[in-house]
């Protein structure tokens, strides 16, 4: 038996003991089906809650992360071993949202280790929720037309602009942000955008409006969709203060 196979029979051996019955065949185990989490979440499913505090036990709800952030310092043919057996029988990741299936990923591969050691831990807690501010009234896909400003300013990057589309916004902690630096610089469809394109982490919390510029500051609405989902919004941010630090690449 090979160390993979082994492997497997111990997952498979520990799923089955530990899976609550109540969750078992309501999921496809996906990365975005189970509980999201976040500081305002407000689940009560003991089931689901206890499922959660396993997963972070184990070190299962980010596999392949590395320990120190929460992770189970697993390969990835581990980490889909253990998505696998958990499909195998329906029941949803310990930990589910684009914070483990997008932003985490990305903190690993870009971000500096203040940023990891600020931010991963949480996420594979689920005590902090992501979302993604990337789409914008005129840009959606289009990464060339992005609007969103984040101009320099000592320490600090200042926002202006708008995102639109960003679902669950309302019960996110966090937004990674695509935002322009240079409204003048060429708008290119191919080649290198992060020369004028900054990828912003930001605090949806704790909003900093600058002082000297009154009736400044961030706020958020719901958006008619042709489904009516209550959970897609839109941000409008005017003079907001985001630190440097919070840059994932310039």
């Amino acid at each position: 038996m090979s160390d993979l196979e082994a492997f497997r029979t111990e997952v498979r051996a520990w799923v089955h003991e530990n899976a609550p019955e109540s969750l078992r065949g309501t999921s496809g185990s996906g990365p975005f089906e189970g509980y999201w989490g976040g500081s305002k979440c407000e689940e009560t499913d003991p089931d689901l809650l206890r499922w959660r505090d396993l997963g972070i036990e184990k070190g299962w709800t980010a596999p392949s992360w590395p320990r120190e952030y929460g992770g189970g310092g697993l390969t990835h043919a581990q980490e889909e071993i253990i998505h696998a057996e958990m499909k195998t029988i329906g029941v949803p990741r310990p930990v589910a949202g684009q914070g483990l299936a997008m932003f985490g990923p990305v903190l690993l591969e870009y971000g500096n280790d203040a940023q990891r050691a600020q931010h991963l831990p949480g996420i594979a807690r689920g005590e902090v929720r992501w979302c993604q501010g990337y789409s914008e009234p005129n840009a959606g896909s289009d990464l060339a037309n992005l609007q969103l400003k984040a101009e320099r300013d000592g320490d600090e990057f200042v926002l202006n602009g708008q995102k639109i589309w960003t679902s669950h916004a309302n019960l996110s902690d966090w937004i990674c942000c695509l935002t322009r630096t240079d409204p003048n610089a060429p708008k290119k469809q191919m080649g290198r955008p992060d020369q004028w394109v900054l990828s912003v982490l930001r605090n949806l919390l704790r909003q900093r409006p600058r002082a000297r510029r009154p009736a400044r500051g961030h706020r958020e609405r719901g958006v008619d969709d042709c489904q009516g989902d209550p959970r897609t919004r839109a941000l409008v941010d005017r003079s907001i203060d985001c630190p440097a630090a919070r840059v994932r690449a310039a």
